[in-house]
C-alpha cells in the first residue's frame, strides 16, 4: 500500500534553546509541553487572556532543542509574542529556515504502521526529527528536515511524493483545523474546533494564558459551535462567507479544497432546524460530522 509525503510549504520551523525552555512554553500555552519526547510531538494553542486563539503549532523535542512548526505567513508574529513573554527566562528563539516539515500519510493506514516503515526504511534517520501527528490516529507523520526533497532518504517503492492540495483535501475531510484559515485571531475559541477531542489541551497541567475562560467554557459546557467538515454543492464559499438555512445565519466557511470544506456552525441554532442543509447563495453546503467529534454533548 502506498505511503503519499507531501512538503508542509506553508508553514515554517522555529527553535527554542535554553535551560528554561520546557518551563517557559509550559506557562504559556494549552497543552502539556512536558509530555512532548522523541518521536512523540504535542499539539499545541498560545491563547489571549481573554481565550482567544492567536497561534496553534506542533512542539518537537530532539536533544536539547524544543521545535514548533508555526503558519510561515504569521512567523515573526508568533517570534515576536514569544519574545515579549520570556521576560527573564533563559530562553533562545530563533527562526530555523533551513528545516523544512513535511508530512507522510494515507488516511487507510494507522500513524504507528507508517512510523514502523519509516523505522525500517528510511535512511539517515539521525538527520530526521519525526513523530505521529497527535491528533488522530490516521492522521500521518510529520518529519523535520533540513533537506528540501526527501527523495534520497524513502523509497521510492513505497512512499510517494504528492501535491499539497492532496494531503489538504484529507484534513479537511477529517475535521483537522488549521490555523488561522480555521480560526481567526483573536476571535475563536479552541474548544469549538476540536482541540479536547484531538488532544491539544490538558485540563490538568496548571495554569497558561487564557486557562481561566477555556476551563470554564469546558466545564460549564458553554460550547455552541463547532467546525466541522462539509461538502459543498456548487461554487465554494470565500473563508468568511455567512452560511445560512431560510436566511437565518447558522455557519461561518472557512478553507475548502475542492467540494470539501471546514465550516463552523452553530449547532443549537441548526438543531431547531432540523439540521438540514445550510445555503451559501445557490450553493449548499451539508455537514458531515465526523465520529470523534461527540458533538452528541453540545
Amino acid at each position: 500500500m502506498k505511503i503519499f509525503y507531501t512538503n508542509m510549504k506553508y508553514r515554517s520551523v522555529i527553535s527554542l534553546h535554553g535551560d528554561d525552555r520546557i518551563n517557559f512554553l509550559q506557562s504559556i500555552v494549552t497543552n502539556d509541553v512536558e509530555k512532548t519526547k522523541s518521536q512523540h510531538a504535542t499539539w499545541a494553542a498560545l491563547l489571549s487572556p481573554q481565550g482567544k486563539f492567536l497561534h496553534d503549532f506542533f512542539i518537537f523535542s530532539c536533544n536539547d532543542t524544543l521545535f514548533l512548526t508555526c503558519e510561515k505567513d504569521r512567523e515573526d508574529d508568533l517570534i515576536s509574542r514569544l519574545e515579549r513573554l520570556k521576560l527573564r527566562a533563559k530562553v533562545i528563539i530563533k527562526k530555523e529556515d533551513t528545516l523544512k516539515l513535511f508530512v507522510l500519510w494515507n488516511p487507510d493506514i494507522p500513524n504507528e504502521y507508517i512510523l514502523k516503515e519509516i523505522i525500517d526504511n528510511v535512511q539517515n534517520q539521525d538527520s530526521l526529527i519525526f513523530s505521529p501527528d497527535p491528533r488522530l490516529e490516521n492522521s500521518g507523520i510529520f518529519i523535520i528536515s533540513k533537506q528540501s526533497d526527501l527523495s534520497h532518504f524513502l523509497d521510492n517503492n513505497i512512499f510517494f511524493p504528492t501535491p499539497f492540495m492532496a494531503y489538504e483535501k484529507v484534513r479537511i475531510k477529517s475535521g483537522l483545523p488549521d490555523g488561522s484559515r480555521d480560526m481567526p485571531v483573536e476571535k475563536s475559541f479552541i474548544l469549538e474546533n476540536g482541540f479536547k477531542e484531538l488532544n491539544g489541551i490538558d485540563f490538568n497541567k496548571g495554569c497558561y494564558i487564557g486557562q481561566e475562560v477555556t476551563a470554564r467554557m469546558h466545564y460549564r459546557g458553554l460550547i455552541k459551535k463547532r467546525l466541522v467538515p462539509v461538502h459543498i454543492d456548487g461554487p465554494p464559499p470565500l473563508i468568511g462567507s455567512l452560511l445560512n438555512i431560510n436566511n437565518k445565519k447558522v455557519g461561518i466557511m472557512m478553507s475548502s479544497v475542492d467540494k470539501y470544506g471546514l465550516a463552523l456552525i452553530n449547532f443549537k441554532e441548526w438543531s431547531k432546524l432540523k439540521n438540514t442543509d445550510l445555503k451559501f447563495s445557490e450553493t449548499v453546503i451539508k455537514p458531515s460530522i465526523q465520529e470523534w467529534m461527540k458533538v452528541e454533548n453540545i
